[in-house]
């Protein structure tokens, strides 16, 4: 019966969801709408070549000025899988089983220009906060929860609810945010089996309770042409901690607090930037054993880009810890570097990028590295609609983020059409 309802109610509610666009865009001068489709097939190339996931995306968003002073957007993204889940021989009858659609609320706020006072500015509802000045690997970055649906999708967050407040005063930006609640990591399909290696009996989630809502505070500024900001933020880690205890695999989220700066500038048509996060995490013990040391460790990221005079884009950054890494003598440190150069009045574009990951920079080398190959080429037909096709190729020693990806091979084609 339940199955039933689930199958009637879900079209009624997005039929209804993509009829409030149009309508709302029909009816309202104010209101402008834009989104992507985007189709990305994978084929596994570790052993000979095999059928890989698809992950198909399509976003509709829509922007309102409801005032001069009151802004609003809402977005909605569908994602589905060429790949079924089924748990019971009678769900193979389930279109859901056989071709599984998520959809989920991307942004959707109001915000409020000169609330009050002529320098405050508030924003409320689900938000995505991006904090920091590195390109995707960012320590500071802890208001939204990673979103881990695609594993090469590095960066990816996930929009929470927030209540955030900046205050111009002067020279200088004061940003105020407030979480009413902890949300987790996205998993991938596959859930903690593919990402943590376990599947727990027991996950413990902080309290969604006034006492357990995360906080951040952010004073941003301008000095010798170099854009920099001091954060701090007051909340928990997305990603779990798991120990064995009495009830079996349990899961818990720590508390943790992360003091950040970032800054980033240019000299002489050089781009540079920089960003540090001190973690202060929580002790997690299981019996006597410590699962999560309090001691505190420091995530950074340094890089520099530059466009040469015969098009050459160089980006080059190297990372202190990645995502998924945390505690003192547990960070590996990266060398990434990405290459590209466009032809055809930059309708083509050719991209090289690579990566050189090191367990123990202090250690034998030899046995402690990892590397990563991500050749790309772009082509655009029309200016919205974009043709990608790549490849992630990966290998590395046992213990490295590499290593643990060289049998994820993989070659992948896009295409991706705005509107």
């Amino acid at each position: 019966m339940i199955k039933i309802i689930k199958s009637l109610v879900y079209p009624v509610i997005l039929s209804n969801v993509i009829f409030l666009f149009f309508a709302v865009e029909i009816r309202s001068e104010g209101v402008e709408m834009n989104g992507f489709l985007e189709i990305d097939k994978r084929f596994d190339i570790n052993k000979g070549v095999s059928n890989g996931d698809t992950y198909g995306k399509l976003k509709l968003e829509a922007k309102a000025n409801l005032s001069p002073d009151i802004f609003s957007l809402i977005s909605l993204e569908f994602r589905y899988y060429d790949f079924p889940v089924l748990e019971t021989l009678p769900s193979e009858g389930e279109v859901e089983s056989n071709y599984p659609v998520d959809l989920r609320l991307g942004e959707a706020y109001i915000e409020l220009d000169q609330f009050i006072w002529d320098n405050l500015d508030l924003k409320l509802g689900k938000q995505r906060i991006a904090w920091g000045a590195a390109d995707e690997f960012n320590p500071t970055d802890n208001l939204n929860p990673d979103d881990f649906t695609d594993s090469l999708d590095f960066g990816a967050k996930v929009p929470t609810l927030a209540l955030k407040g900046d205050y111009y005063l002067g020279d200088y930006t004061i940003t105020g945010v407030w979480l009413p609640f902890f949300e987790p990591i996205l998993l991938p399909r596959g859930g903690a089996l593919s990402l943590l290696g376990q599947v727990p009996d027991r996950i413990e989630l902080p309290a969604k309770t006034l006492d357990k809502g995360m906080f951040a505070l952010k004073i941003s500024g301008m000095a010798f042409n170099l854009d920099y900001s001091l954060s701090y933020f007051k909340g928990f880690d997305d990603i779990p901690v798991e120990f064995d205890n009495s009830d079996g695999l349990e899961m818990s989220f720590p508390a943790m607090q992360v003091v950040g700066f970032d800054f980033a500038g240019e000299f002489r048509s050089l781009g540079f930037w920089g960003e540090m996060a001190m973690f202060f995490p929580e002790e997690v013990k299981s019996g006597t054993d410590v699962m999560l040391s309090n001691d505190s460790y420091l995530k950074h990221t340094f890089g520099v880009d530059y466009t040469f005079k015969n098009g050459i884009y160089l980006e080059t950054q190297y990372v202190h810890g990645f995502f998924t890494e945390r505690g003192r003598g547990n960070l590996h440190d990266y060398l990434i570097v990405s290459v590209d150069r466009k032809f055809l009045n930059d309708d083509l574009k050719l991209s090289l990028g690579g990566a050189l990951e090191v367990k123990d920079i202090r250690g034998n080398i030899q046995d402690s590295y990892g590397t990563g190959l991500f050749p790309e080429i772009s082509y655009r037909p029309t200016d919205n609609v974009e043709l990608t096709l790549g490849a992630f190729l990966s290998d590395g020693k046992k213990g490295t983020l590499f290593g643990s990806w060289k049998d994820w091979d993989q070659v992948y084609f896009k295409m991706k059409v705005n509107f």
